[in-house]
């Protein structure tokens, strides 16, 4: 190579590591001004992580909520031996010693009577967001199923990939009888993210195996550091490229097909434990009120029950739509509606066990 050119090729590289330089620059004080925060909007791992340092950043908040557990393998959990942990709108939260909702304490090995054990995992829909521990749908199924015992582990923020693990790692330990998944259509989003309330587990699918691609989270106190690293401009246009995904329906696609894999490989884990598993479709406050709101987060779940006859699938949003005039949503479904979830529970469950 002559010496002009190379000289050319050199100006050329400070030339494109100039304007790098510049758009890195420019994104970083357009973000921290919150200038482009309506672009930046969405369930995008970027977006979730410029949040979480934020809310690190000026709350010390290591999580989302205060009675949150950093965990390395699933991201968050709830704390051990909480007593009236503080939520909001004066809700609190209380957990036993392995971070189950609730005070009960619950043993790996069943009961010698042969006692009915029903374990419920899933979301904040499930874990009970804005409720009281005997105000979820979990803690109202007990009563209505005199001699079962019901143990609810559902974790708020929570996508298919982290039940699947919670449920691997300890939910198969309890035995269960049965196995039920509070299904919210919106977690199906948050199977392709690797970032969400903090840093999370995330699968690809590769030839129809869910393969993953995080073997360990970093701690918050380390967290903080990666994220400073990390080039907000990248992440700039990792956002434009998930939102033009999701124009031309291929990130419809990919999440369909993602959250489908995890689901299957859910119900073969619980039915290699022996146990039934029941997975019941709890319909959003959008898709009670709001008459624009298509069926089309209900079709991928009733087209998914088609498939595994093995799975016992029901859905809840017509029960809900003929009372909803009795129904309160602010962000999740208020005790009442547990209530109704859980009497829809008690009957299709009495079905199985009959």
């Amino acid at each position: 190579m002559s010496h002009s050119r190379f000289t050319r090729w050199m100006r050329w590289l400070a030339y494109l590591m100039f304007l790098c330089a510049v758009l890195e620059i420019a994104t970083r004080f357009l973000v921290d001004r919150g200038w482009i925060a309506r672009l930046l909007q969405g369930d995008y791992d970027p977006a979730w992580r410029w949040e979480w340092y934020e809310r690190h950043l000026h709350t010390g908040t290591n999580i989302y909520y205060g009675f949150d557990a950093f965990d390395p393998v699933l991201g968050w959990k709830l704390q051990p031996n909480l007593r009236n942990a503080p939520m909001y709108d004066g809700k609190q939260v209380n957990s036993n010693s392995r971070g189950l909702r609730g005070t009960s304490e619950y043993r790996y090995t069943k009961d010698p009577s042969g006692r009915l054990r029903v374990l419920v995992i899933g979301d904040s829909y499930t874990f009970g967001d804005g409720l009281d521990d005997h105000e979820t749908y979990a803690a109202q199924l007990g009563p209505r199923m005199p001699g079962a015992e019901v143990i609810n582990m559902g974790i708020h923020g929570y996508g298919h990939d982290q039940i699947l693990l919670y449920f691997q790692r300890e939910g198969f330990k309890y035995h269960p009888d049965i196995v039920v998944l509070g299904f919210v259509y919106y977690d199906l989003d948050r199977n392709l993210l690797g970032f969400r309330d903090y840093a999370k587990p995330h699968f690809n699918l590769t030839d129809d195996k869910l393969l993953p691609d995080t073997t360990y989270i970093p701690a918050p106190e380390d967290m903080m550091d990666k994220i400073r690293e990390r080039s907000y401009f990248l992440d700039l246009l990792t956002i434009i490229r998930e939102k033009t995904e999701s124009r031309m329906g291929w990130r419809q696609e990919r999440k369909e097909e993602l959250g489908r894999a995890l689901l299957n490989k859910l119900a073969d884990e619980i039915i290699a434990t022996g146990a039934k598993p029941v997975f019941v479709y709890i319909p959003t406050g959008e898709e009670i009120f709001d008459p624009r709101r298509s069926e089309n987060w209900e079709n991928f779940f009733l087209r998914f029950a088609g498939h595994r006859k093995d799975v016992a699938c029901f859905s809840l949003r017509d029960a809900l739509r003929q009372k909803k005039n009795q129904l309160k949503f602010n962000g999740h479904w208020g005790p009442q509606t547990n209530g109704f979830i859980a009497d829809s529970l008690a009957v299709e469950l009495g079905k199985l066990v009959r």
